[in-house]
């Protein structure tokens, strides 16, 4: 990666980072909520709320963006999700949690897609997400460790404070941001119109593609407890699983779309599919902690090339803005689809259901992936 290349992604790895913290950080929100009173359905739905508003945000903001200055927008969508986690920490029941919360998800919806926007308009979308997603993976375990020590420590208004004054140091960097949008040049080349089939396809892939993904990583814990193991193990593997996922983002990084996307989409694909079948089907701890580590090989490479084919669909960035946002949808739903399917029973009933409804998935956007080769090569 060249100086020039470094100086472009900084503030986008800042900006994505402070985006991504209210997804990273529901838990603690949820446990917070429990502990000033709220009941396990009522923080459940403040947890919601905060992500959902990142969804409606970021499908939402970009006619907004293109409207106002690039940086000082991006700034400002910063500062209102700082201003939702400091309130976090004063508040008090429901309404106001569930305020604070909105606010937060606001902001952090606004600034996912001015990012999606601006990685869009790089040269390589694919390989700045990897850049990126690696960098945040690394910036986010350091986070998710923090956390607890904090809220231990100090009381949970005190992690909701940090996580301000984060949002808040990060904002800094973003001034390093292109201040405008529609006036700057795309640095791979002109505007060229939106690959509307390719994008319908996109979509119907991920509305397959997403509720397995969410489903799969929001159930693990409780699939390790089936098969005998303790919330800690469970715990010890997803955080291999996060160290696993910086790896497979870094490898797209460094290979990107150079030999076309089809192939290391396909893989990638194919891998997502291996880790649902394993990961739901364990029926040992060997056997769940490798599926676990494929899941996490998987897990960011899987959106960074969703959001790369995305970019590339639209070099001007408003359908990969809008899908950062729509993702969340059917990605939150998997949890809801999954506890009903299982209905109280083992999940391994879900594995092979889960991997097909992958490959379908594959299926679905094998023709835009193959299209986009020959165009490449034409």
């Amino acid at each position: 990666m060249d100086k020039g290349m470094i100086r472009r992604i900084f503030p986008i790895v800042a900006g994505t980072y402070i985006a991504m913290i209210p997804m990273e950080v529901a838990p603690f929100v949820i446990g917070a909520a429990v502990e000033r009173g709220l009941s396990a359905g009522q923080a459940g739905w403040v947890g919601t709320a905060t992500i959902a508003f990142v969804a409606i945000a970021s499908i939402c903001a970009p006619p907004l963006i293109a409207r106002l200055r690039f940086r000082q927008a991006m700034i400002g969508f910063a500062c209102i999700e700082a201003a939702g986690y400091c309130g976090f920490a004063a508040a008090q029941g429901f309404a106001l949690l569930l305020a604070m919360g909105s606010l937060a998800g606001c902001g952090a919806g606004g600034l996912l897609a001015g990012m999606a926007i601006r990685i869009a308009r790089t040269d390589d979308p694919d390989r700045t997400y990897g850049y990126v997603y690696a960098a945040t993976g690394l910036g986010f375990a350091l986070l998710l460790f923090l956390f607890p020590i904090i809220g231990a420590k100090f009381g949970t208004a005190a992690m909701f404070l940090f996580a301000g004054f984060i949002a808040l140091a990060l904002s800094c960097l973003l001034r390093s941001l292109p201040a405008g949008f529609l006036h700057e040049e795309v640095e791979a080349g002109p505007a060229q119109p939106v690959d509307r089939w390719g994008v319908a396809l996109l979509v119907a892939a991920m509305i397959v593609a997403m509720p397995v993904y969410g489903g799969t990583y929001g159930f693990s814990e409780r699939k390790a407890v089936e098969i005998g193991l303790s919330s800690r193990d469970a715990g010890l593997a997803l955080s291999c699983a996060m160290l696993m996922s910086i790896i497979g983002s870094s490898i797209v990084a460094l290979v990107g779309t150079q030999r076309g996307r089809l192939l290391p989409m396909a893989t990638v694909l194919l891998l997502a599919s291996l880790a649902y079948l394993t990961v739901l089907g364990a029926r040992s701890a060997p056997v769940y902690v490798a599926g676990t580590l494929i899941f996490g090989l998987m897990q960011l490479a899987l959106t960074s090339y969703f959001f790369g084919l995305a970019s590339a669909l639209d070099r001007n960035g408003g359908v990969a803005a809008r899908l950062q946002g729509f993702s969340l949808i059917p990605y939150g739903l998997g949890t809801g689809l999954f506890g009903s399917l299982a209905d109280g029973g083992s999940l391994a009933r879900l594995a092979v259901p889960a991997a097909a409804a992958n490959l379908v998935a594959l299926a679905i956007v094998l023709p835009v992936l193959v299209r986009q080769d020959r165009g490449r090569r034409a």
